[in-house]
C-alpha cells in the first residue's frame, strides 16, 4: 500500500472531500501537520487509532489531461509511516510539539490525554 498514487489505490475513499486511505469506511475526526516538517502529517479517526503518513512530491506537478489536452495538477504519493488503535474511542484532538520533533499529545472521547 506504501509509496503508490491516491489514484492508483481501490482503498481510498473519498467522502467530504476527506481521503481515507487504506481505510474503508472511517470516520475521519482530526488532522494535523508536523510543524517541523510539513510533508509528515497524522490523522486521527473515529475507532480510536491515528495513522502517521509521508507525502512524496511527484516528479511534474503538472500532466495533460487525456481528452482536451488541458494542464491539471498531479497528486503526490503517500506513505503510511505508522497505525495505532489507542483507544476504543475516536481520537478527537491532536497536536505536534513546536519544540521537540516526533513529540506529541492526543486525546479521545474516553476522556484521557495520551
Amino acid at each position: 500500500m506504501a509509496g503508490k498514487a491516491l489514484s492508483e489505490l481501490d482503498s481510498a475513499i473519498f467522502r467530504d472531500g476527506s481521503v481515507l486511505y487504506g481505510q474503508p469506511y472511517l470516520l475521519l475526526h482530526c488532522t494535523c501537520l508536523q510543524p517541523q516538517n510539513r510533508d509528515i502529517f497524522m490523522t486521527g479517526g473515529g475507532n480510536g487509532g491515528f495513522n502517521i503518513y509521508k507525502y512524496h512530491y511527484p516528479l511534474n506537478r503538472v500532466t495533460k489531461h487525456g481528452e482536451d489536452g488541458l494542464p491539471i495538477g498531479k497528486m503526490g504519493d503517500i506513505e503510511l509511516l505508522n497505525s495505532r488503535v489507542i483507544s476504543t474511542q475516536p481520537v478527537t484532538s491532536f497536536d505536534w510539539s513546536p519544540d521537540k520533533a516526533g513529540l506529541c499529545c492526543m486525546s479521545c472521547l474516553d476522556q484521557t490525554v495520551r
